[in-house]
């Protein structure tokens, strides 16, 4: 019975657009979706501006280690770095190191050389968590997101 309630409590019976037009439909789903999709687009900064302004301070010699391709063992050394406590899913990919080590190293370096993902990368489960007594916005669910790409991303 406490279960049976729990879930009458949890459910998305409507919810309410950018607009204020309150949606009960299926549609309900694409008002999710646009959320998310702005919530975590790229945004434009301004920060040139603050680099402009700062004289350059790298030497040479500096600035060829910092620009000099990245090796596997760097990757490695990082991952092993962050401790299993800190990150929920460090340890999964701890004990498969040998399994995706390579594919992880490879991902970590398009990243940094191209500076973007691969799109399926960024893909990942969202549970919703009601924040209140009433949920009529995306703004009054709280997203929980749980994959392993966390930890993909610390690495690189």
């Amino acid at each position: 019975m406490a279960a049976t309630s729990k879930r009458k409590i949890n459910q998305i019976n409507c919810l309410e657009d950018k607009n204020g037009v309150m949606c009960s439909s299926i549609n309900g789903i694409n008002i999710a979706q646009y959320y998310f999709a702005d919530l975590f687009q790229k945004k434009h900064s301004l920060q040139y501006l603050v680099l402009n302004a700062m004289s350059p301070s790298i030497t040479n010699d500096g600035n060829e280690a910092l620009t000099a391709p990245f090796r596997f063992h760097e990757f490695e050394e990082a991952m092993f770095y962050i401790q299993v406590d800190m990150c929920p899913n460090q340890g999964f990919y701890q004990y498969f190191w040998d399994m995706c080590g390579q594919e992880i190293f490879v991902t970590g370096c398009l990243w940094l050389e191209y500076g973007t993902f691969l799109s399926n990368l960024n893909t990942t489960n969202i549970a919703l968590i009601p924040k209140g007594e009433i949920e009529t916005t995306m703004k009054d669910w709280k997203p929980i997101a749980r994959s392993l790409q966390h930890v993909v991303y610390g690495c690189s």
